[in-house]
């Protein structure tokens, strides 16, 4: 017996495969056949330039670990080198599963990630954490006018 679970799979996957199938025909294709006038429609790919990466120097930097008694706030900042800015950051920690995490940003010129930590009390004690950040040279593009 086919279940009504099993032939709304089959219809979801019919329906999805004939959008995606017409999703790909473009006004030439729509009017195949020996009927068809060749309108002289040539598509031609883009002529593209190699450009200067945005980005480069890729690297993960990681902050001051930080030793948190029960009940302790404190923050590390995990710093990127050279100019580099921040792309995204987080924290790691080995023995810290009760830490609460108050905030966990990009500090306001972008060289650095900021996350500051709360070992809440009764929690691992003491509890070790740091901050990390991907960090990068980042050319700035240019603003459409």
């Amino acid at each position: 017996m086919i279940s009504p679970k099993h032939v709304f799979a089959w219809a979801t996957a019919a329906i999805t495969g004939a959008l995606m199938a017409a999703s790909f025909q473009t006004p030439a294709m729509a009017g195949e056949g020996p009927e068809r006038a060749d309108n002289g429609f040539k598509y031609e790919a883009p002529i593209t330039r190699p450009t200067a990466a945005p980005v480069a120097g890729y690297q993960i930097v990681t902050g001051d670990t930080v030793t948190l008694p029960n009940g302790a706030t404190d923050t590390s900042i995990a710093t990127c080198n050279d100019g580099r800015r921040v792309l995204g950051g987080g924290w790691t920690s080995a023995n810290a599963d009760d830490l609460v995490v108050l905030s966990n940003s990009a500090t306001g010129n972008g060289a650095a990630w900021r996350v500051v930590f709360r070992n809440p009390p009764g929690g691992v004690a003491p509890a070790t954490a740091a901050a990390t950040a991907q960090c990068a040279f980042v050319r700035p593009t240019a603003r459409p006018e």
